[in-house]
């Protein structure tokens, strides 16, 4: 594939429906067992690697991208080397919060250490 898109993990976990758990990329992964990051990180399905649901922003790319370009995918993050090759030009990724600057993020890390999606 010569365009890939593609998002962190904290935007394709379905964190096992449990309200407010969306919020847990927001805080720094010193203060969250990991255990606790492993239980409840459940990934949206993908068929081949390619995600079945994705971020609204992606989407939007996606259809943008097409009406000029074939060769677009939006690929699962896990599975993101399957689509890399010789020709592949551009790799986009998505990020909802990737300086930590987000009123969340700024709650939950204190200014003193960084939250899981930085």
């Amino acid at each position: 594939m010569r365009i890939i898109l593609t998002a962190d993990e904290t935007l394709t976990t379905t964190y096992r429906d449990l309200p407010l758990a969306d919020f847990l990329g927001c805080a720094p992964p010193q203060r969250i067992p990991p255990i606790l990051y492993r239980f409840i990180d459940t990934q949206v399905p993908h068929k081949n690697g390619r995600l079945t649901f994705a971020p609204y922003s992606l989407r939007k790319i996606e259809a943008a991208l097409l009406k000029s370009y074939k060769d677009v995918v939006v690929a699962h993050p896990q599975h993101i080397e399957k689509f890399i090759k010789e020709d592949t030009r551009i790799v986009a990724v998505t990020a909802m919060d990737p300086l930590g600057l987000g009123p969340i993020t700024m709650i939950t890390e204190s200014g003193k250490l960084p939250s899981y999606t930085r």
